[in-house]
């Protein structure tokens, strides 16, 4: 795994980007990431993607982990996303780490037109 920051025009660390490299010599491409979000004391979980060639092996798992363990140390109060309605896969993993769905949020998305659950 790995860490990039990025910071605010005050310096600050706003956003915290984790990702995963296979570690093959013939392959050395990224096949996760995930991205925390924080302003004052609230934290937004944006991204996490898993390539499907290294899928149901625990790294969204993993990133989940880690995502939220760096929002601990920031003592964030609270960690939101939003999600596909029909990624049923991520919603099962972020209710695994106790994420509900408060919301629905109408034709969040695009290509293809979809409603997001917004969880907390």
């Amino acid at each position: 795994f790995f860490f990039f920051f990025f910071f605010d025009k005050k310096n600050k660390i706003n956003s915290y980007v984790l990702g995963m490299f296979l570690n093959q010599p013939e392959n050395k491409s990224m096949v996760a990431f995930g991205i925390l979000y924080h302003l004052f004391d609230e934290g937004q979980i944006t991204q996490i993607a898993v390539d499907p060639i290294v899928s149901n092996q625990g790294i969204g798992t993993s990133l989940m982990e880690l995502l939220i363990n760096q929002s601990r140390n920031l003592n964030l109060q609270s960690l939101t996303l939003e999600v596909r309605e029909s990624n049923h896969p991520a919603i099962k993993l972020y209710e695994k780490f106790g994420f509900v769905v408060v919301r629905v949020i109408r034709n969040y998305y695009n290509d293809p037109i979809e409603n997001a659950f917004g969880m907390y």
